[in-house]
């Protein structure tokens, strides 16, 4: 069974392994994350991108079912 989350495929493995069972290839990003949500639904995510050494700053702005991301890099230097 594949998920749809934003732009990026799930593949589904143990529904009883860590988080749910799901995995994502690729890139070492999203050490030491922190998340916010608005009122209205818009999402703030700061998060550490291993493999660049940088952390990042992802705002979704909702859009009806969906959220609109832009990610910006704060510090880049590691």
């Amino acid at each position: 069974m594949n998920n749809l989350l934003g732009h990026v495929w799930l593949k589904e493995q143990n529904p009883r392994g860590p988080r749910g069972g799901f995995t994502l290839p690729g890139a070492d990003v999203g050490r030491y994350t922190s998340i916010a949500s608005t009122g209205n639904g818009d999402l703030h995510v700061a998060y550490y991108d291993v493999d660049n050494g940088a952390l990042k700053y992802a705002f979704g702005e909702r859009n009806g079912e969906r959220h609109q991301w832009q990610i910006l890099t704060l510090d880049a230097d590691g």
